[in-house]
């Protein structure tokens, strides 16, 4: 896949954390961070997960991961499911909130 402004890159390193769409992702993140904060039921925390992967795809966005061979980058993108895209706003959700 080409990289959009609009998509989120998971990975490590500096090209990830400041792309445009991963900027775009951390304001989505940290708009429902309080929200977050003050769930209580997994079910509430499951929903806030939720309407940010259902943001970022309306938005047009997709989250994309680097493919590699052995450790090293081939410079291309796969898109991964909705199973591992929550898992990474979950990730990012706990991040922030420390």
């Amino acid at each position: 896949y080409d990289v959009t402004a609009t998509d989120v890159l998971v990975g490590r390193g500096k090209g990830a954390y400041l792309s445009e769409g991963n900027v775009k992702f951390q304001k989505l993140v940290t708009a429902q961070l309080d929200n977050y904060k003050v769930a209580v039921k997994n079910q509430d925390k499951a929903q806030i997960i939720q309407d940010i992967v259902d943001q970022v795809h309306a938005a047009g966005g997709r989250f994309l991961k680097e493919d590699e061979k052995n450790g090293k980058s081939l410079g291309c993108f796969t898109e991964i499911d909705e199973r591992q895209a929550r898992i990474k706003v979950a990730q990012a959700l706990r991040r922030w909130r420390r």
